[in-house]
């Protein structure tokens, strides 16, 4: 919480932003939402389980605990949604750095641009929700994007002509080098559950060609069969 002096009130940090040189603080009447000068005085912690007792800087590090929680009752954050503005390459790699190497969390980024771009802003958001829920996927709670059965979970997102025959869900990519490279890379994922989340990757690298050889083939087919029957 953020305190203000015009009124010695606690305000949410949401409800308060610095615009051309000035702190303001937002009022909502009804429906209707003002914007007035204020000053901004400290960052005060406020705590509604102990009714609403306000802790301020200093007592947050004099490390005196006023409210003693077990170790399982504290619950971190399993994914960080950030909302970019644009997609560029900086923020990216400083988001993902701070996240998995400092926060030691999952991060999904989602980009204002490229959504408002979209014919289907929908099916955007279903991309990232997809994005989401394999990262938060666990043995225990298995997230499903779409189901090869023909009757999966709660009997949806079935497909009828996957399901009528065992059948592998696969996806095979290629790349080329640029100017004098003679080499492209084959790379190749498979699905191993009926959910289409849980994936195994593998890579290749062959002779500059738009087709892939017929030893790289075989290599993905041995690799998809050993990994099916391992996961089996």
């Amino acid at each position: 919480m953020l305190k203000i002096s015009c009124t010695n009130d606690l305000i949410d940090p949401l409800d308060f932003r610095y615009q051309n040189g000035r702190h303001q603080a937002c009022r909502h009447r009804g429906e209707t939402i003002t914007w007035h000068d204020v000053t901004f005085v400290g960052i005060c912690y406020s705590c509604p389980q102990e009714n609403n007792l306000v802790l301020s800087e200093a007592d947050v590090q004099s490390k005196e605990f006023v409210h003693l929680a077990e170790d399982w009752e504290i619950d971190f954050p399993s994914i960080a949604l950030i909302y970019k503005p644009d997609d560029s390459k900086a923020l990216y790699n400083r988001i993902k750095v701070c996240s998995n190497h400092f926060g030691g969390i999952q991060s999904q980024c989602a980009v204002k641009g490229k959504y408002e771009s979209q014919r289907a802003p929908d099916q955007y958001a279903s991309n990232i929700a997809t994005k989401i829920n394999a990262k938060l996927s666990t043995i225990y709670d298995k997230a499903v994007s779409w189901t090869s059965e023909n009757e999966g979970p709660g009997d949806r997102g079935a497909l009828p002509w996957v399901g009528e025959v065992p059948t592998l869900v696969v996806g095979v990519g290629m790349v080329h080098g640029m100017g004098y490279s003679n080499k492209s890379v084959v790379s190749a994922s498979l699905c191993l559950d009926s959910g289409c989340m849980r994936l195994s990757h593998s890579c290749f690298i062959q002779k500059k060609d738009d087709i892939i050889s017929d030893g790289v083939m075989k290599d993905i087919i041995q690799v998809w069969t050993f990994r099916v029957v391992l996961h089996d």
